[in-house]
């Protein structure tokens, strides 16, 4: 198995591809200048896509047998991307843009590319995330100002997107910013930007769909740091769960209950400076935080018996190395 690791850098206006070679060397393979800032990644099968910005795209790169990209697509998008996402069809690509304080909607077409946007909701105040659920039935788009995160239907037979009618409301000046599921059970994980919490939900099947469980914190008051939290994910084993605050540079690693799936933090450790992004490996074995001061990488090991974080590799990137993601094929 490959593992490839791509990093967008919008210091350089670039994106870079690295490879995990034996005794977990990190090795740069390709870099491609971009003409604008690079911003998030999203990878589907043997393509990948980047937003960019202040000319709002979608650039569409191909990825090569050596895990090396390939450019074959632009697509146009209404304003600076936070996050892109794809139905698990591969028929949409949607775009959560934060400064716009919109969604929007491109289908996509048998290359894989994505076409001029078919639906733009607007007034969604500091969209930054979009994600379908598992059975691609709802799209989870969080609005970091209004302190909630918005629910799309997925199943509308004439329209990609119709909005349900109920959100999640989370705590004041909370400011949910990216989610994650477990992959096993209906449980939802919310990273709250502005107060440095995670909050717990539960899908249901009912009148109330979806209920808050449980809310936990990062750092603790004697920590002195004002919350900067950044990006959440849960381990493909559905046991724990990873996140990082930026203010502090930390990476907190938290077990998942089997009984009731609610959060106890169980390690934190200091990591690449001002953590913006970090990503899993689809195996679970490797971990990669980028830091997006120290314009570095650090590559760690899982152990499957703990799954605390074992220190296997670092090296220098790009500038303000922004988006990480993990591709094993």
């Amino acid at each position: 198995m490959k593992t490839i690791i791509y990093i967008s850098a919008p210091g350089n206006n670039q994106i870079q591809v690295l490879k995990i070679n034996k005794d977990f060397n990190l090795k740069i393979i390709q870099t491609l200048n971009v003409n604008g800032e690079v911003q998030p990644i999203f990878v589907s099968e043997n393509l990948l896509y980047v937003g960019i910005r202040p000319k709002f795209q979608v650039i569409t790169y191909s990825i090569k047998y050596d895990g090396t990209l390939e450019k074959i697509g632009e697509s146009p998008i209404p304003g600076s991307p936070n996050y892109l996402s794809i139905d698990k069809k591969k028929r949409f690509l949607f775009c959560a843009s934060y400064g716009k304080g919109c969604l929007s909607v491109s289908p996509i077409n048998k290359l894989g590319i994505p076409q001029e946007p078919i639906q733009i909701f607007n007034n969604i105040e500091g969209c930054h995330y979009c994600n379908t659920d598992f059975e691609n039935k709802i799209l989870y788009v969080t609005a970091l100002k209004k302190n909630c995160i918005y629910l799309y239907d997925l199943t509308c037979k004439n329209l990609p997107l119709h909005r349900k009618s109920y959100v999640l409301k989370t705590h004041s000046d909370s400011g949910p910013r990216h989610m994650d599921f477990h992959p096993k059970k209906k449980y939802i994980y919310s990273i709250n930007e502005l107060n440095g919490t995670i909050d717990v939900w539960e899908i249901r099947e009912n009148e109330k769909p979806i209920i808050f469980l449980q809310n936990v914190s990062l750092l603790q008051r004697e920590d002195n740091y004002v919350p900067w939290a950044s990006d959440i994910h849960v381990h493909p084993s559905g046991s724990y769960l990873y996140a990082c605050d930026r203010s502090s540079s930390l990476l907190f690693i938290f077990e998942i209950n089997k009984n009731n799936n609610k959060l106890k933090k169980i390690s934190s450790l200091p990591t690449e400076k001002q953590p913006r992004s970090f990503a899993i490996s689809s195996n679970g074995q490797y971990l990669v935080v980028a830091g997006e001061i120290s314009n570095s990488i650090t590559l760690y090991e899982i152990s499957n018996n703990s799954f605390y974080l074992q220190e296997r590799g670092k090296i220098s990137v790009a500038k303000r190395p922004v988006w990480v993601h993990i591709h094993q094929f």
